[in-house]
C-alpha cells in the first residue's frame, strides 16, 4: 500500500495510507480451489437456485408435483390452501384480486415475524441455537434498549448480548434475516479475539427483541446507532467496528449513510444492495411454486413480476411499514458514506448473488477493500474462508488504523436556483427571480396577473396560456395547439463544473387525446419530452460549460396537438426544481513536491487540482491558511513556526467545496 514519504523537517508529514482507486478486481483474494464446498448449500437450496435460472414459467402436472420432495410439496400445499381460502376463481375481478393476494402472501411470509414459511421456502431453516464459545466466555451480560416502532406507533424493547473484553474498542455484530445471535457467534468470537468488546443484538422482530415486522434495515439501521449510543453512555471514548451478515450487513451499511463520529469501519458480509432486488428474488421463489397449483398456473407469473412488486409496495409496504420499497438501498448509503468499508461475498451464494458485492464496492465512497470466497454459500464465508478470511479482515483493520488523517468529504448539494417555490414578487408581476414567456423566445418580468395565475397570453377574453402554483407544484396551463408557457432564470456557471438540472414532472391526464410536451434545459439547448406516466417522473440533465458563463435555465410546456376527442386545454406540473453542482468526486490527496524550513517558517510546494484551494486546517476543520493553485495545480504555502506537537492537516478543496483526504503535518 502506498504511503506518503515522511519529511523530517520543521513540520513532519506523518505517514498516510492513500485510499485505493483501483479497479474492482484488484483487491479480490481468491481462495484455492481445494477448499471444501459449502455444505450448507443443500440440495433444496441448489434446486431453488436452478429454478431461478431456468426457463420461463410453465404449468406443471399433478404427476410432476407428486415427484417433488415431501417438504416442497408441503410448502406448495400451504400456498394453495391460502389462495383457495382467500379467493373466488369465478369472480369477475379474480385477476386483480389474485395479484393483490399473491403480494399479500409475499408480504406475510417475508415481513411478518410469526410467519415461518419463508424459511421453508428458501431452505434457510437450519439455525444454530447454541454457541460453545459464548457458553464459556467470561464477562458476558444481556442488554436492552427501547426504540419507537413506526409501523405500530409503539415502543419496542430490544435485546442484545454483550461480552466485555475490557477494551476501548467495540464491535457491533448483527445477524441476518430470520436468524439469531447464536448464528453469528463465530464472527463475534473472531472479533473478540482481535481485542474488541462485542455487542450482538437480536434485531427487532427476532429472538428476544420485540416487534411484529421485519423491515430489512429500514428501521433496524437506527437500532444499530442506538446500541452504539448506549455503549458510549458508559464508555465515552469507545471506537466502533460494525459487522453484519446478510440483512445484518445491509443494516450496518445503511446505519452509516450519515457516519457516526465514533464508527471507524464497516465490514459487510454477503449483504444485498437493494431491497427492491431482494423483493424480486423472494417473489420469484414464491411464483416458482405457483407452477404446481392448477388454480393459478395458467398465468405466466414470471411475466407479472413488475405488477406484483408494485402491488406489494403500494398495498402493503407503504401503508403498513410506512416506507417505500424502492427507497431502501444499501447501495445509496455506501455511495454517500466515507467510513472505510470491507465487502465480503461467497461466489456460491444462491440467496444474494455475488454481483451484490461488485455493485456495492464500485459505488462505495472512501477507502474500501473487497474479498470473494470461492465455493462459499450464503452466510458462511468465515466458516469456509477460514484463515484467509481472518487475514483479510485483520489486514483491512490494520490499514484503517493507519488512517489518522481527515477523511475525504463531499460538500452538500446547494440549489443554485432562487425561489424554486415560485413565490410572487412584491409587485405581483412575476415569480420572484424568474422571467415568464408564452413562446420560449421573449421573456418578461412584468406579466398580467389575477389572484390565481399569471396570464401569459389571451385571445379576446379567453386565456390561452398561464402559470400558477398549487399543491402539485408549478402549473403550466395551455389552451389550443401551439400554446405554451415558460419560466427561466439566469445563473452564473463555472468552466469545467458539471451542473445537474432536475425536477419532478406530473401530467394529471397522461392518456388525454390532446397532447403536450415538457421543454427544459440550459440556454437554447432545450430537451423536449412527452410525459405519459401517471405518476410523477424525475427528470435530469447534466451540462458542463467550457468557459465561465451566464446561462438561462428554462422550464416550459407546450400543447402540441389538439384532438376533437380530447380537451381543448392541457396542464403540466413541475416541482422540486433544482440546479446543483453535480461534482461528487473529492480531490486527490495533495502531492508534496518540496519542503524547505527556516527558523521562522516551513515552505511547502506541491500540486493539487487546477484553480482550487489548498487549505491548512486543524482537526476541527478550522482554517489556518489557504492558497490557490494555478492553472496547472501548483501551489506554494508558507507555514509560520508552530508550537511543538501541533497537528495540522493539508487538504485540497475544489470549487464545489469537496475536500480531499488530508496529509497530516506535525510540528517537532
Amino acid at each position: 500500500m502506498k504511503k506518503i514519504l515522511k519529511f523530517i523537517v520543521g513540520l513532519v508529514l506523518l505517514s498516510f495510507l492513500i485510499p485505493t482507486t483501483a479497479a474492482a478486481n484488484e483487491n479480490i483474494l481468491i481462495i484455492e480451489a481445494n477448499n471444501e464446498p459449502d455444505k450448507h448449500l443443500n440440495s433444496a437450496s441448489r434446486r431453488i437456485l436452478q429454478e431461478q435460472q431456468n426457463d420461463p414459467f410453465e404449468a406443471k402436472t399433478p404427476a410432476e408435483r407428486e415427484q417433488l420432495p415431501q417438504k416442497e410439496q408441503e410448502i406448495i400445499d400451504q400456498i394453495e390452501k391460502y389462495l383457495t381460502e382467500n379467493s373466488n376463481p369465478n369472480a369477475r375481478n379474480f385477476g386483480p384480486v389474485l395479484n393483490k393476494l399473491i403480494a399479500s402472501l409475499a408480504f406475510d411470509i417475508t415481513v411478518k415475524r410469526e410467519n415461518t414459511l419463508f424459511s421453508d421456502l428458501s431452505g434457510l431453516d437450519k439455525i444454530e441455537m447454541t454457541s460453545p464459545w459464548f457458553e464459556t466466555v467470561a464477562d458476558k451480560s444481556e442488554r436492552y434498549i427501547t426504540v419507537f416502532d413506526e409501523p405500530t406507533q409503539s415502543n419496542l424493547k430490544l435485546h442484545a448480548y454483550y461480552v466485555d473484553n475490557h477494551s476501548n474498542k467495540t464491535a457491533v455484530v448483527q445477524h441476518g434475516y430470520r436468524s439469531n445471535p447464536m448464528q453469528i457467534m463465530l464472527e463475534a468470537e473472531f472479533l473478540y479475539e482481535l481485542g474488541y468488546n462485542v455487542i450482538i443484538p437480536d434485531a427487532r422482530s427476532h429472538g428476544k427483541s420485540e416487534g411484529s415486522y421485519i423491515t430489512f434495515g429500514a428501521y433496524e439501521k437506527n437500532d444499530i446507532n442506538a446500541w452504539i449510543d448506549q455503549e458510549l453512555a458508559g464508555k465515552p471514548n469507545q471506537k466502533f467496528l460494525l459487522f453484519g451478515v446478510s440483512m445484518g450487513a445491509a443494516t450496518v451499511m445503511m446505519s452509516q449513510e450519515k457516519p457516526h463520529p465514533n464508527v471507524e469501519a464497516v465490514i459487510e458480509d454477503c449483504g444485498y444492495y437493494s431491497i427492491e432486488q431482494q423483493a424480486r428474488d423472494v417473489m420469484r421463489l414464491l411464483t416458482s411454486k405457483l407452477q404446481y397449483i392448477p388454480l393459478v398456473n395458467k398465468i405466466d407469473w414470471y411475466n407479472c413480476e413488475n405488477e406484483l412488486i408494485d402491488a406489494l409496495n403500494n398495498e402493503f409496504v407503504k401503508p403498513i411499514l410506512k416506507v417505500d420499497l424502492f427507497s431502501i438501498a444499501p447501495l445509496d448509503a455506501v455511495s454517500k458514506s466515507n467510513v472505510p468499508k470491507l465487502f465480503i461475498h461467497g461466489t456460491a451464494d444462491w440467496f444474494i448473488p455475488p454481483v451484490a458485492k461488485d455493485k456495492l464496492y464500485t459505488a462505495s465512497l472512501g477507502y474500501k477493500e473487497q474479498l470473494a470466497i470461492p465455493d462459499a454459500g450464503h452466510g458462511v464465508n468465515l466458516k469456509v474462508g477460514g484463515t484467509l478470511y481472518k487475514e483479510k479482515v485483520q489486514s483491512f483493520l490494520a490499514s484503517v488504523n493507519e488512517m489518522k488523517s481527515l477523511r475525504p468529504q463531499l460538500a452538500e448539494d446547494t440549489n443554485l436556483l432562487l425561489n424554486t417555490e415560485f413565490k410572487r414578487n412584491a409587485a405581483q408581476t412575476s415569480f420572484d427571480a424568474w422571467q415568464l414567456s408564452n413562446n420560449g423566445n421573449t421573456f418578461h418580468s412584468i406579466t398580467e396577473s389575477n389572484p390565481y395565475e399569471f396570464v401569459l397570453k389571451k385571445y379576446k377574453k379567453e386565456i390561452i396560456s398561464a402559470l400558477s402554483t398549487d399543491q402539485n407544484g408549478l402549473k403550466f396551463y395551455k389552451k389550443w395547439k401551439n400554446s405554451a408557457a415558460y419560466v427561466r432564470q439566469e445563473v452564473d456557471l463555472i468552466k469545467g463544473q458539471p451542473y445537474e438540472l432536475s425536477f419532478d414532472a406530473y401530467n394529471p391526464n397522461p392518456k388525454e387525446y390532446s397532447q403536450q410536451v415538457i421543454k427544459y434545459g440550459f440556454g437554447q439547448r432545450l430537451t423536449q419530452e412527452t410525459q405519459t406516466a401517471k405518476n410523477k417522473i424525475n427528470k435530469k440533465m447534466i451540462y458542463t460549460p467550457q468557459a465561465n458563463e451566464s446561462q438561462n435555465i428554462t422550464l416550459g410546456s407546450e400543447m402540441t396537438h389538439y384532438s376533437l376527442l380530447g380537451r381543448t386545454s392541457t396542464v403540466m406540473y413541475l416541482s422540486n426544481v433544482k440546479l446543483i453542482n453535480a461534482d461528487k468526486t473529492a480531490p486527490d490527496l495533495v502531492k508534496i513536491n518540496e519542503v524547505t524550513t527556516t527558523p521562522s517558517e516551513t515552505l511547502i510546494k506541491g500540486q493539487g487540482e487546477p484553480e482550487t484551494m489548498i487549505q491548512l486546517v486543524f482537526a476541527t476543520h478550522e482554517v489556518l491558511l489557504e492558497v490557490s493553485t494555478d492553472h496547472n495545480g501548483y501551489f506554494s504555502l508558507a507555514i509560520p513556526k508552530q508550537e511543538s506537537g501541533t497537528i495540522l492537516h493539508l487538504l485540497n478543496k475544489d470549487i464545489k467545496g469537496n475536500t480531499s483526504a488530508s496529509v497530516v503535518l506535525v510540528s517537532n
